[in-house]
């Protein structure tokens, strides 16, 4: 099998019914693809599936560990199985619960009532802690992994890219400083996922149906979340984040809670995105998308 964006359905189905023992698979259709991997739909038992395809194992053992904290509020599907396509080189699968619906970005007419939605499972994420025992890098050190050369085995040669694009590249370095020198404290840890926007959260009779594709967990602050939407606003202006602020804001004054140094926090989260998304762009050497995160980290005058 080849890289995930050229496997087909047809090498799907053989997979599943040849090598991992499906053999009553049926209605194997592409559903989506990503940076990382291609998701493809099928049934088998009367129930509904999505079987990913990549190279990167890592993302589908964060998707298995991360369903241990499935709740209402939280619906993390199921994942049953991990493994090696066998015929795949370096090529890896997740089989996953389906969840149906349609992407949360696309929720143009029913945001102020799915925005409830979101920001119980925000909440839900917020209060759970890190399991006992881990020790999770402290945040400030997580915001500063891409300086840390963390991303250069994924997206390997993207230094020498950047320097490329004269603009881009002291966009970074501006930022990279700016980002160094705010003072964050002690930021509370909590499950995170990190890229909820990018057709990873599905919708369905005004209620979230599925959370998934997190491979971008992180043990992190959980303001990140919201400075995700944020930033991305400009793309999606129908998502309107004032209201969850709003309501993110209520559920905290339900239980007291305030969070500390909120405005630098907001500012490093913004500049790791940011950043993260230069380094992302110039391996990819999409140069008009780098001006648009450019335009937008001066937006939010991070620059």
């Amino acid at each position: 099998m080849t890289a995930s964006k050229h496997v087909n359905a047809t090498d799907v189905k053989q997979l599943l019914a040849v090598d991992l023992g499906w053999a009553d698979a049926s209605g194997v259709s592409k559903v989506g693809a990503g940076a990382w991997s291609t998701a493809f739909g099928f049934s088998s038992g009367g129930a509904d599936y999505v079987i990913r395809v990549g190279a990167h194992i890592d993302d589908f053992r964060n998707d298995e560990a991360m369903a241990r904290y499935r709740s209402p509020l939280l619906p993390i599907p199921d994942v049953h199985d991990v493994g090696a396509v066998p015929t795949g080189g370096d090529m890896f699968y997740c089989i996953s619960t389906r969840a149906h619906g349609s992407p949360l970005e696309l929720c143009v007419d029913e945001w102020p009532t799915v925005v409830e939605a979101l920001a119980d499972a925000l909440e839900a994420m917020r209060v759970i802690e890190p399991p006992a025992g881990s020790k999770p890098t402290p945040w400030h050190e997580q915001l500063l992994a891409i300086d840390k050369g963390l991303l250069d085995g994924r997206l390997s040669g993207w230094r020498d890219k950047l320097t490329a694009f004269n603009t881009a590249s002291a966009a970074y370095s501006t930022g990279l400083q700016r980002l160094k020198s705010l003072e964050l404290g002690d930021v509370p840890l909590t499950l995170t996922h990190g890229d909820l926007i990018n057709r990873n959260v599905h919708v369905a009779d005004l209620k979230i149906t599925g959370i998934f594709d997190w491979g971008c967990q992180r043990w992190g602050d959980h303001l990140f979340e919201l400075d995700w939407f944020t930033f991305w606003s400009p793309w999606h202006p129908h998502l309107d984040v004032s209201l969850l602020e709003d309501a993110l804001n209520r559920r905290w004054g339900q239980v007291g809670y305030q969070p500390h140094n909120a405005a630098t926090r907001h500012q490093a989260n913004q500049l790791q995105i940011g950043l993260d998304h230069l380094a992302y762009n110039a391996w990819i050497e999409d140069s008009s998308a780098l001006e648009e995160v450019i335009d937008r980290m001066e937006q939010l005058a991070l620059l």
